[in-house]
């Protein structure tokens, strides 16, 4: 999976929302033209016809192409933020490894304390590096998780960035096949073809994400899991950090 680059991020999430607003402009430019041409006496009724039909197939796969980019824009923010998170879940990973795991497995090992008083605190407390193992090991995995997940985001949107890019192109090219009048009926089709094309990579790659965040989801039940361990934490609760008397 991809590592997580901020401003690729930001650069896709930018042309997606740069394709919601010019493809809506571009897509009038070519129904302006398409108008002018039905209304031209020049033109034999089957092309209009035929233009006609082609425009209104256009514009309706437009229409989905875009309903379908603003669902996917919603929920933008969230590689970004897993990414974040990712971070703050690698740093309480090694806060807990580096400032309190090596401290409590030196005071486990009694290396320099030795008779009754250390048998009952070892005895007692022996679960404590247990627990904060655990702990650790929650955080480093959930690390894990953020980040292969903000991974995944990026190609997904990156993916989405250079549809909308083809779109666009597209769309331009089909103006130009529609302002020359011959070409109209054709350049209408070829577009049409495209878009529908461009909304079933989206529908692929919408399907192909939610099947890997799915696998995820269940990533983290595990970690949920190893929250819930009794042996780390006795009858949910942190292990008693005090000797008996």
């Amino acid at each position: 999976m991809a590592a997580f680059n901020t401003a690729q991020f930001e650069t896709a999430i930018e042309k997606i929302n740069r394709g919601l607003w010019v493809g809506p402009d571009q897509l009038k430019k070519i129904v302006g033209r398409v108008n002018e041409l039905l209304n031209s006496p020049l033109i034999p009724d089957p092309v209009k016809k035929a233009i006609k039909w082609s425009a209104q197939q256009l514009v309706s796969l437009t229409d989905q192409l875009l309903e379908k980019l603003v669902e996917i824009v919603k929920g933008s923010a969230a590689p970004l933020l897993m990414f974040r998170a990712a971070s703050d879940w690698g740093d309480h990973y090694l806060k807990v490894h580096g400032d309190i795991k090596g401290p409590l497995d030196a005071l486990a090992s009694r290396r320099d304390w030795h008779g009754p008083a250390a048998e009952r605190y070892e005895n007692r407390v022996s679960r404590q590096p247990v627990a904060v193992g655990q702990i650790g090991g929650i955080a480093k995995k959930m690390a894990d998780i953020l980040t292969t997940s903000a991974g995944a985001g990026l190609v997904f949107y990156v993916a989405i960035a250079g549809a909308v890019a083809q779109f666009l192109g597209e769309m331009v090219a089909c103006y130009v096949a529609v302002a020359t009048g011959e070409g109209a009926a054709a350049g209408l089709s070829a577009a049409g073809v495209a878009v529908g094309a461009n909304i079933t990579l989206l529908v692929t790659s919408v399907g192909a994400l939610t099947t890997f965040l799915t696998g995820q989801v269940s990533a983290v039940n595990d970690v949920k899991n190893k929250a819930q361990d009794t042996y780390a934490f006795p009858g949910g609760l942190w292990p008693v950090g005090t000797p008996s008397s």
